[in-house]
């Protein structure tokens, strides 16, 4: 046999509390439309870096052979993986090096805050880009949308 529920019981107390359930919902409301409007937007900006191969041939004893990685893969010889790779030049990004360069590059530009490639590098981001991995996105988040810009560009 089923049980019945009966909701005579759950209207009641709806009906017996409605001015509570509508005060709660009006400062919910109240409270996140003040977070809203009182916080300011933060914006992204994204370069994207190209990730170019460059074969060269140097020989310095006709012994030995420069092969490139397709080349090496041909002969059956077990290479790097790309996309490893690929992750590797996108964690690069947050490099405190790169931090010290693009601080170094932007000077007076960034605030006294920002000058600190610690703070500096919470804002940066790197992902590996495009379907087959080939770009490198270099994403800033500020609250200025042209400083975000010329941080990833530097």
């Amino acid at each position: 046999m089923e049980e019945e529920t009966d909701l005579r019981q759950y209207v009641v107390v709806l009906v017996k509390h409605w001015k509570l359930i509508i005060l709660a919902t009006f400062l919910a409301a109240l409270a996140a439309a003040l977070f809203y409007f009182t916080t300011p937007p933060v914006y992204e900006a994204r370069a994207s870096v190209a990730i170019v191969k460059s074969q060269s041939q140097i020989v310095f004893n006709p012994e030995f052979l420069t092969l490139s990685e397709e080349e090496m893969s041909a002969r059956g010889i077990q290479t790097v993986d790309l996309g490893e790779r690929r992750k590797a030049l996108a964690s690069l990004v947050a490099n405190p090096a790169i931090a010290w360069k693009v601080i170094e590059e932007l000077g007076s530009y960034l605030s006294q805050e920002e000058q600190n490639p610690s703070i500096l590098l919470g804002m940066v981001e790197g992902k590996v880009g495009g379907e087959k991995g080939d770009l490198i996105d270099i994403v800033v988040s500020s609250r200025d949308p042209e400083k975000a810009a010329r941080i990833a560009n530097a």
